[in-house]
């Protein structure tokens, strides 16, 4: 049936989108690394507004969204990514000693991009897997019916 012939297609490429996911994994790594960047809030809000929750001396401007009385953005997406890497920072500092700036904007970089294998590749997989499985199953009970 036209499910089994698609189960035989999936399982054709199948090796090919493992290199293609291993390929895109360390694109996703190297564009951590990258010197340009994005969006302007990667540099100038979430780590901005980090680096002052975690005690930091520098000086830090806060733009209108987060000031208050009344701020429109939450502060937790900035605990979950440039504020987990800041305390992961000074963590590693108190036991290596410091690093170099660059480390500021790469750690919550490498925070997402790590994040994101799971939430994205290890989830995706599971249900690919599952897609996979279900062909298997459903081309099995084709055969054993002929």
């Amino acid at each position: 049936g036209i499910n089994a012939e698609y189960g035989i297609i999936l399982r054709m490429y199948h090796h090919h989108l493992s290199a293609l996911r291993f390929v895109l994994h360390l694109f996703r790594v190297l564009q951590v690394f990258q010197t340009g960047y994005i969006h302007p809030d990667e540099y100038f809000q979430s780590p901005e507004i980090a680096a002052e929750l975690f005690g930091s001396e520098t000086k830090t401007i806060r733009t209108w969204e987060w000031s208050l009385p009344a701020p429109c953005r939450s502060i937790f997406p900035v605990y979950m990514s440039s504020g987990g890497a800041f305390w992961l920072l000074e963590f590693f500092s108190r036991c290596f000693g410091s690093f170099p700036s660059s480390f500021l904007v790469q750690a919550p970089r490498l925070i997402l991009v790590f994040s994101s294998f799971y939430f994205w590749d290890y989830c995706l997989g599971n249900i690919i897997d599952e897609i996979f499985n279900q062909y298997d199953c459903q081309d099995e009970q084709e055969q054993i019916q002929d």
